[in-house]
Parts: C-alpha cells; sequence; structure tokens
C-alpha cells in the first residue's frame, strides 16, 4: 500500500513539475526577453589598478575602435532601463531581478586591453599585460558577481550555473586573452563575440587555424553569440535608392585594400592574395579588363597597405565585388563596411560563422569562395547567368539586411542614436541580439547546455524550433556558411 502511494506521489510530482515548465515556457512565449545589467560600480568597488581610468573609446586608436560594442551593448541596456523612449517590443529591462532571463554582465576589459596597445609590446609585456587583465580586472569582477548578489546560482541543475548570463567580450575569449580559470568559471556564460570559427569541423589532431601571439582562439558553436563589429563609415541606405545606377557606376569586377602580409600562416587568405598580388604585377594572372555581357570591366585591383578613407570609400563604391578575408583573427570590418557601400562582399575564409546566421540569409547577399580557390577568384564569374540582374538582386537582398549591423552610435559623440521606422520598431543590431538571446533561452528551458552535441541539447534544440519556428528558426546545418563555398 505504501509502495502504491509513494508511486502515485511521484506520478503527481513528475505531473505537477510538467505543467510548470509548460506554464514558464507558455508564459516566456507572451512577453518580451527580460534582462537585468549588474551595476559596474559595485562590481568593481574594491578594483584598484584599472580604478582611475575613465572608459572612453574615443581614445582608442581608430584601428581598434570596431570592438567599441562592448561599451555600446552596455550603454544599450542602460538605455533600455532609463528612457521611456526606448523600444521595448523584443527585449525589456526588469525592475526586479528575480524575473530576468538574463543577467548581463558589464565589462571593460577590451577598452582596458587596446588602451595598453598591446600591439607595441614585446612578449614579455603582453604576458604581464594578460596577468593584470586576469588577476586584477576579470577575476574580481567575476568574483563579484558570484559572491555579492544570489543570481549566479539560479539555476535548477550545478551545470546549469551562469547559464542564465550574458557578457560582451567582443574579442576577449575569441582572442585567448582570459586564462583557462577564468573561462572555466565563464564555462556556462553566453559572450556576444565577434565572427566565430568551427573548430569542431577540424580533424581532432587539426592545428588551430588561428593563433594570436601563441594562443589559439576559442568559440562555442550555436551557444555563443555572434555580433558584427562596429564601423564608422555612415550608414547611407540612399545609395541603394537606385540600383540601375548603382550598377552603371560600377568599373571594375574585384578589389582589395589592407595588409597582405600580417599573417603568420603561408596558407591563409591575406597570404594567398599576396601571392596573388605579386602575380598580376609580374602580368602572370588574369587579363587587365575583363568583359561581360557587353559591359567591359577592370578586372581586379589589389592594394597592399591601407589608404585614405576617401579613396576606399570610392574605390570600394567603383566595384562589384569587396575581397573579404580575415585579419590577425576571423574577422574584420571590411565585410560590413562593403555591404554599407553598396557592394557585394566576398568571404575568403574558410569554416566561418557570421552573425544572426539563423535570422539572416547570407547567401542572399554575399559570396563566399573557399581560401584554398583564391588564386583563381575569377573563375566562379563564368557559373553566374545574366551577371546584371545577379548583381542587382545581390544589392537588392542586402538591403533587406542593413539594419541588422547597424550600431546607431557616433564614436565621436558615443551617444545612443534613437531611430524607430513606421511600425515604432527599431531593428538595428540591438533587435537581431535580442533575437538569438531569446531564441537561446527558449533552448535552454528545453533543456539545452553548453555541451550541445550531447542528446539532450540536440533534443532541446528540435523541440525550440519544431515547435516555436517564429521565434527559433530551425538550424539546417547543410546551409551554414562553414562548410562550402556558394556564388
Amino acid at each position: 500500500m505504501v509502495s502504491r502511494n509513494l508511486k502515485k506521489i511521484l506520478n503527481w510530482i513528475d505531473i505537477i513539475d510538467h505543467l510548470r515548465h509548460k506554464f514558464y515556457i507558455d508564459d516566456y512565449l507572451k512577453r518580451p526577453l527580460k534582462i537585468w545589467m549588474y551595476d559596474k560600480k559595485i562590481l568593481l568597488h574594491n578594483l584598484t589598478y584599472f580604478s582611475l581610468q575613465e572608459i572612453n573609446w574615443m581614445n582608442i586608436s581608430k584601428e581598434y575602435q570596431m570592438y567599441s560594442p562592448e561599451y555600446y551593448l552596455q550603454d544599450y541596456f542602460q538605455c533600455l532601463n532609463h528612457s521611456k523612449n526606448m523600444n521595448h517590443h523584443s527585449i525589456q529591462w526588469t525592475m526586479n531581478p528575480l524575473l530576468a532571463d538574463y543577467f548581463i554582465i558589464p565589462s571593460d576589459l577590451m577598452f582596458f586591453y587596446f588602451n595598453r596597445r598591446p600591439a607595441t609590446l614585446n612578449d614579455l609585456q603582453f604576458k604581464e599585460l594578460l596577468k593584470k587583465l586576469n588577476k586584477f580586472y576579470f577575476e574580481i569582477l567575476l568574483t563579484n558577481v558570484q559572491t555579492m548578489f544570489p543570481y549566479w546560482t539560479l539555476a535548477s541543475q550545478a551545470d546549469y550555473i551562469g547559464a542564465n548570463h550574458v557578457i560582451a567580450i567582443p574579442g576577449g575569449r575569441n582572442m585567448g586573452i582570459l586564462y583557462s580559470k577564468t573561462q572555466n568559471i565563464l564555462k556556462n556564460v553566453i559572450q556576444l563575440a565577434f565572427t566565430g570559427i568551427r573548430n569542431d569541423l577540424l580533424p581532432s589532431n587539426a592545428s588551430p587555424q588561428y593563433v594570436y601571439r601563441n594562443i589559439s582562439i576559442t568559440y562555442r558553436h550555436q551557444y555563443d553569440v555572434i555580433i558584427p563589429q562596429y564601423t564608422p563609415l555612415k550608414w547611407n541606405r540612399s545609395r541603394y535608392d537606385n540600383l540601375d545606377i548603382l550598377i552603371k557606376k560600377k568599373k571594375r569586377l574585384f578589389y582589395f585594400a589592407g595588409a597582405l602580409y600580417h599573417s603568420t600562416s603561408p596558407l591563409s587568405a591575406r597570404s594567398l592574395l599576396s601571392y596573388l598580388w605579386k602575380e598580376i604585377k609580374e602580368k602572370q594572372k588574369f587579363n587587365i579588363t575583363t568583359q561581360i555581357q557587353g559591359r567591359q570591366f577592370e578586372t581586379i585591383m589589389i592594394i597592399d597597405g591601407h589608404i585614405e578613407t576617401d579613396e576606399y570609400i570610392e574605390s570600394i563604391q567603383s566595384s562589384i565585388f569587396s575581397l573579404c578575408p580575415e585579419g590577425f583573427l576571423p574577422w574584420s570590418p571590411r565585410l560590413y563596411e562593403s555591404i554599407q557601400l553598396g557592394t557585394i562582399p566576398i568571404l575568403l575564409v574558410d569554416n566561418i560563422v557570421l552573425p544572426f546566421e539563423r535570422f539572416i540569409d547570407w547567401r542572399s547577399f554575399s559570396v563566399k569562395i573557399n581560401v584554398s580557390n583564391i588564386r583563381n577568384i575569377t573563375y566562379f564569374l563564368y557559373r553566374i547567368d545574366k551577371f546584371e540582374k545577379y548583381v542587382k538582386e545581390k544589392l537588392e537582398n542586402a538591403l533587406s539586411y542593413l539594419h541588422a549591423f547597424e550600431w546607431p552610435y557616433s564614436i565621436n559623440k558615443h551617444l545612443f542614436q534613437l531611430e524607430e521606422n513606421s511600425n515604432d520598431r527599431v531593428e538595428n543590431v540591438f533587435h537581431y541580439i535580442s533575437l538569438e538571446l531569446r531564441c537561446r533561452r527558449l533552448e535552454q528551458l528545453y533543456g539545452f547546455t553548453v555541451e550541445r552535441l550531447s542528446i539532450k541539447s540536440i533534443e532541446a534544440q528540435r523541440l525550440a524550433c519544431t515547435n516555436h519556428p517564429n521565434i527559433c528558426p530551425c538550424h539546417n546545418e547543410q546551409r551554414s556558411l562553414a562548410f562550402q563555398e556558394y556564388i
């Protein structure tokens, strides 16, 4: 009798737990994503080494300002808290942290890193910088998150501890800045990071594709959220107003300007571009001009080194395709500059993960050529039927996604620029970040963890995308940008 009653009780507990879980998901589906951000002053009250430094990205060298989203994300979340004019359709600041879906950890790691001008440091000085950033800044920050507030452990299981937290350090984990001890603390924390690389696609004994000063980068596929870099170029949708005129003004097929020799790998995209550039100069590669469907184009221009901004903009705008290889690491703002300036970006990188792949059809407005095929870059043109129609469709498709890469900030003013469309919605980069986080949270509610290849995580993703495709579009691995070329 006792055993039968106990079995009934356990069954009722399972039923109640199932109903509670269903109720929580139903409630989640009816409301915006709720976030709450820690007060940075409280978190860093006992900081000494970095405490006197003013956080001002205007003082950082222009070449590093692409990392300024670290600041913009913090500022935007604060604006959600303080401004009634902010859009709250997809994301909302909650005054009660116990109701938050995600807790935002504010960090200025990248500012302190670039403020020390790491490129000028020798190896010993660089290691000392990493030590100070980890020991005297980041470890203190995380320790205070864990000990001063009760939210770190608001998880149903020990494996989930910290999974309700998000941190924006666009290059920190990727660039290997964080020590393994620190990364272990952040194991379950979702990182907002720049372009990711699918190391899981490589053989287990393969060397890391990207190594920065002897430190390999890391990225957790489908767990971390990929965001675009900041670019100071002004967004101008009017460039796309008359595509026929825009296309007729283009006089060149392919264009690249930038440093060619800064990669340590002879098989990197930039190294192969340098070989191609040498062959072009020696007139061993490509005709000077190419005729396509009655129009004569300059075939390719490659410039080794940086040029003036106005010349750079004019050169990209007058080209059909902009070559977008990786930099020291697998990201470069050139991709977003190309889209802004009305040209078709050609991704020259393997195993890549780009921002918001669930919600953006990158194939519709870009081209991807595997690194090994760079020296035959023009050959894919012969596979294009009705070239001018193809170009126009690519540019039209890009117009649909311009706002997804727009950081509504000016690096000179350092201020958020409120902008709403006719539907009282703002669909800039923050909108897409909220879409990613909203989907990620729903997957977590179904049981998704950082161990994304576990049976439980795979089933959680399946349930989320099958039951709620409007929130979590099913991710087709075969269409992932990481795998194959496309035109």
